[in-house]
């Protein structure tokens, strides 16, 4: 474990590095920089005990989980507290806002983004930002990039290390033969999409600090604004629409696109499945609501499990949000800043179900390979990919019923929770009127969905049978 609190320092190190910005806006907005300055220092004082009283050794997948919960405890408690002023010194809205903008989520206990200080507003956006790529990544990367030569007989126990923190990050498949590269590539797609998106939208018209905050809140498919006032022009929606898809898709599929590979770019199955699906949603909706700029936004919104919305979810057409929940729920791609069940376990419960139906229809000597475009799909895959989309369904139902309990109606509760648990971000609760119970239960959704459920529950069973 000591090892694991080593990592967890660095990584609280780093985090009060990223508050430098929001203190650099209070400067230029003279607000007060007080909170911002208690934040970093408590950030960077811990960080160092952490450091200072653990070991740096290898990290185990175990560990890399332990790391990832732990972080997200810590980071999230530190990261409300440049906020707490503007909350009244309500802790629990600001740790909700908090827990809302690392997990990448983006509901908000915030009734008039107006009265909120600029400088809290752009932490909040930034903090998505951060977790859409996720700082372990980006930890990572650093970490490649400075570690010096090292002796063969270490390398195993680096490369174990690496891997571990790579899959404690949210990601599997790597982009580049090894993590140095890796992380190294996935910087660097990240950070020209993020000065791409900047330019883009400040040539539709956004002024500069909204400019840089909704590409935080874009691009990482989180889903925080700035302003009471949506951005509703032609352009305006279409830059937004564009930076939403981009996020939602694979790092992998964004490097074969950056290195010319335009046709497999778009002929992976993930993505022709997101775009099929994002297709046929848009088409059905129309045909409940004519307004293509709400039904581009939302669908696009819902589907990259952004979370943006241009009017009020509540008020319209209960098709519309049935499609929205649906798609919510479906998500965007593995290895990107989307949550949901992810594409690639949709486009494999769908390719499952004629493959079942044929391999029962044969005898049971018969061997029927589950095929996608380019390998053959083991039953223990397909099988994993069930019990995810159970569990998650379950999720949503336990907590829709929690939320019924505490007195929100079924479909609030239904839509609240399929929102949190995908880190969408669309509401048709008011957040900072909700018991606190419910902040809980979102809360809890929120951390499940941005962990994907499975290594939270690992940690549990370790903690509950006191392994090591």
């Amino acid at each position: 474990m000591k090892e694991v609190f080593y990592y967890l320092g660095s990584l609280l190190q780093l985090q009060a590095l990223f508050l430098i910005l929001p203190l650099i806006v209070a400067l230029i907005y003279s607000e007060s920089m007080f909170l911002i300055i208690v934040a970093a220092v408590s950030s960077f004082a811990i960080g160092s005990l952490f450091r200072k009283f653990s070991e740096k050794g290898p990290l185990t997948l175990l560990g890399g989980i332990k790391l990832t919960v732990l972080s997200f405890f810590f980071l999230t408690v530190i990261g409300m507290i440049p906020s707490l002023a503007a909350f009244d010194y309500d802790i629990g809205n600001a740790y909700f806002e908090s827990v809302s903008g690392f997990t990448t989520t983006g509901l908000t206990a915030i009734n008039d983004l107006d009265s909120f200080p600029r400088s809290t507003l752009f932490w909040r956006s930034e903090t998505q930002w951060i977790g859409g790529v996720g700082i372990i990544i980006v930890f990572l990367f650093i970490l490649s990039q400075l570690r010096k030569p090292i002796r063969r007989k270490e390398m195993e126990q680096v490369i174990e290390t690496d891997s571990s923190l790579y899959k404690a990050g949210g990601f599997s498949e790597k982009i580049e033969p090894t993590m140095k590269e890796t992380s190294k590539r996935m910087i660097f797609i990240y950070g020209i999409y993020s000065l791409i998106g900047v330019i883009l939208l400040l040539v539709v018209g956004l002024p500069l600090f909204e400019a840089i905050t909704m590409m935080f809140t874009s691009l990482s498919t989180a889903g925080f604004v700035v302003s009471n006032d949506p951005y509703t022009t032609t352009p305006q929606v279409i830059v937004l629409c564009l930076l939403m898809i981009l996020g939602s898709i694979s790092f992998v599929a964004h490097n074969k696109l950056l290195r010319g590979k335009v046709k497999e770019f778009f002929t992976t199955a993930e993505n022709k499945t997101f775009f099929f699906v994002l297709v046929v949603f848009i088409a059905v909706a129309f045909f409940v609501i004519k307004d293509w700029k709400i039904v581009l936004f939302q669908i696009t919104s819902s589907l990259t499990t952004t979370g943006f919305s241009i009017t009020k979810v509540a008020l319209l057409p209960h098709l519309l949000i049935m499609l929205m929940v649906i798609a919510m729920i479906i998500g965007g791609s593995t290895t990107s800043t989307a949550g949901g069940i992810k594409q690639f376990r949709f486009y494999t419960l769908l390719k499952s179900i004629p493959w079942l139906v044929k391999k029962y229809s044969n005898p049971t000597t018969a061997i029927v390979p589950l095929k996608t475009k380019k390998r053959v799909l083991e039953e223990e895959e397909v099988l994993i990919t069930y019990i995810f989309i159970g569990s998650y369904v379950l999720v949503i139902a336990i907590g829709t019923a929690l939320l019924m309990l505490l007195g929100s109606t079924f479909l609030d509760s239904s839509f609240q929770l399929a929102s949190a648990l995908g880190t969408v971000g669309l509401q048709t609760m008011n957040i900072a009127e909700t018991a606190l119970a419910g902040k809980i239960v979102l809360i809890l959704a929120m951390f499940l969905g941005r962990l994907e459920i499975f290594p939270l529950f690992v940690l549990i069973k370790k903690l509950f049978n006191h392994e090591k």
